[in-house]
Formats: C-alpha cells, structure tokens, sequence
C-alpha cells in the first residue's frame, strides 16, 4: 500500500532552504531583467543623444544650404539683368539693322519737288522714323509744294526764315512711319 503525503495542517512546516533558494532565483531574475532595462535605456538615451547632435548638423547644413541657395538666386538674378541687358541690346541691333536708312531716304527724294533742298539732315532709328531737316527752297511757293508733299499729317513746322537771296529756309520734323516710295 501507498502512503499518501498530504499535509494538510493548518500550519504547515516551510522548507526554508527551498524558500530561500526560489527567493534567490526570483530576486537574481529581478535584477536581471533590470540590468536589461536600465542598458536598454541608457543605449536608447545615447542613441537618442546621437540622434539629436545629428539632427543638429543636419539644421546647421539645412541653413547653409538656405543660405546657399539665397545667394545663387542672388547670382541668378545678377546674370538674368545682365543677359536682359544684352538681349535689349541685341533687340534694339536687330531693329537698327532692319531699320532702312535707304528707304527713307528714297521716299525725301522722290517727294522733294525741283529748286527745293535739303541742307542738313538727321534720321530717328526708332519705330517712329522721324527725319528732323533744314530745307531750302528758292521760294515759298516752292517750299508750299514741299509742305503738300509731306502734309499727310505727319509734318511738323518748327521754324521758317528767309534767307539771303530770296531762298526760304524751314526746319521741320518729318513722320515717314510705314511710308511707300
């Protein structure tokens, strides 16, 4: 037969050195699994810290490349002025080239009736094609004849003279925008 180890006193007898020997094993688990989270927390604080100086340098480089980039929109803007200048320049070249000095001049000679001359000269190089002349005439009657040639609204008198010898003289500004011969 078997006998049947069941205490069950109302005070039982502790076996200490199985209490104490668990005691340990639990307080040596304890410490253990608190080393592992005070070093599991102190490598998180000093990744942190890491994290954080490097987060630093990069807003240090992230103002330098503000910086950085300010100053090329400076330049940028610098080089744009000074290109829009040569591109005006090249612009008004352009015009001054497809601007006909000849044409002009052909229309004043086709138009100047006999005994009437031109004795000074200067053409605009604009869009507007205004010739500033002195005329001579040898009359008014024939510097009348000149004025209707030219008196399509286009003719300014700035002033008129008589000269020696009965010749007329007249400084006028002339439009010859878009005229044909």
């Amino acid at each position: 037969m078997k006998k049947i180890k069941y205490n069950i006193a109302e005070n039982k007898k502790i076996n200490f050195v199985r209490f104490i020997f668990f005691t340990v094993i639990v307080l040596m688990i304890s410490v253990l699994f608190f080393l592992i989270g005070f070093n599991k927390l102190s490598s998180e604080t000093k990744q942190m810290k890491a994290e954080k100086e490097e987060l630093k340098i990069l807003k240090e480089k992230l103002a330098s490349v503000s910086d950085m980039t300010v100053d090329y929109k400076n330049k940028i803007n610098h080089i744009k002025k000074g290109w829009n200048k040569k591109i005006k320049l090249s612009n008004s070249l352009i015009s001054w080239k497809s601007f006909s000095v000849i044409k002009i001049l052909n229309v004043l000679e086709n138009r100047l009736p006999p005994e009437v001359f031109i004795a000074a000269l200067s053409i605009s190089n604009d869009s507007k094609s205004l010739v500033n002349a002195d005329v001579v005439a040898t009359s008014f009657k024939k510097l009348g004849e000149f004025y209707r040639k030219f008196s399509n609204g286009n003719l300014v008198i700035k002033k008129e003279s008589l000269g020696s010898g009965g010749m007329v003289r007249a400084n006028l500004i002339i439009g010859l925008k878009d005229e044909k011969d």
